[in-house]
């Protein structure tokens, strides 16, 4: 076999370094924190991921209505036979109206799998039957990851809000939110997102059902 020229081994070797620069600024991200994705898969420990659910509480997100051009949805606290709601609880544009509810009721199948299995287990949430464990694992985190998606639609809108006194045109983590659903790609790591989105999976813009996103999803 004949050998590489200098020229060819010259270029697999800054080829070589490429690839290392780029992992290396991937994993740089993901440990001080500043993916350029708005979301992640829960990786705290079980025990930490249970603890956030139960500090949140039974919360029941939903029950929309189109008020003029936006779209509302309510929040209802539910503590043994107490109930409080708050409505409106969140207002989007009208468009969002869909994926939001679709949101909100994913929240609440998980929620009730959540509470069903703990049930089943005789109320505790540490220590789980042999096979138990790990669907108990993945409620959990498909939970907290739905819940943490809500509260950073929530955070992004109201944050929009008080800057400018009105809604978003466009909520980059609803967005994101329904692409990875779209995808499959709610529990992906952050080389197989950039991978995604190197293939063009984050452009194509469901809302409108347009090509392109009206506005950059990682501006």
């Amino acid at each position: 076999m004949i050998g590489a020229t200098p020229s060819q081994q010259l270029r697999r070797k800054i080829q070589a370094e490429e690839v290392s620069n780029e992992r290396f600024r991937r994993i740089t991200n993901r440990v001080i924190g500043k993916s350029e994705f708005h979301l992640s898969w829960p990786e705290d420990d079980f025990e930490d991921i249970v603890h956030t659910i139960n500090k949140h509480g039974y919360c029941i997100y939903g029950q929309g209505r189109q008020v003029d051009m936006t779209y509302c949805i309510s929040k209802r606290q539910v503590n043994g036979n107490e109930t409080k709601v708050s409505s409106p609880y969140l207002t989007v544009p009208s468009y969002y109206g869909e994926p939001l509810e679709h949101l909100c009721y994913l929240i609440h199948y998980f929620r009730l799998a959540w509470g069903w299995i703990v049930d089943s287990n005789k109320g505790e949430t540490l220590v789980w039957k042999p096979g138990y464990n790990i669907v108990a694992d993945s409620m959990a985190r498909s939970l907290g990851y739905h819940l943490d998606a809500l509260k950073r639609v929530v955070d992004e809108v109201r944050e929009c809000q008080n800057k400018t006194g009105t809604l978003p045109e466009r909520i980059k983590t609803l967005d994101e939110w329904i692409v990875r659903w779209k995808f499959g790609l709610e529990d992906a790591d952050v080389d197989k997102l950039l991978e995604a989105k190197e293939k063009g999976y984050f452009t194509k813009d469901f809302l409108m059902n347009a090509d392109h996103f009206g506005v950059l999803l990682f501006a």
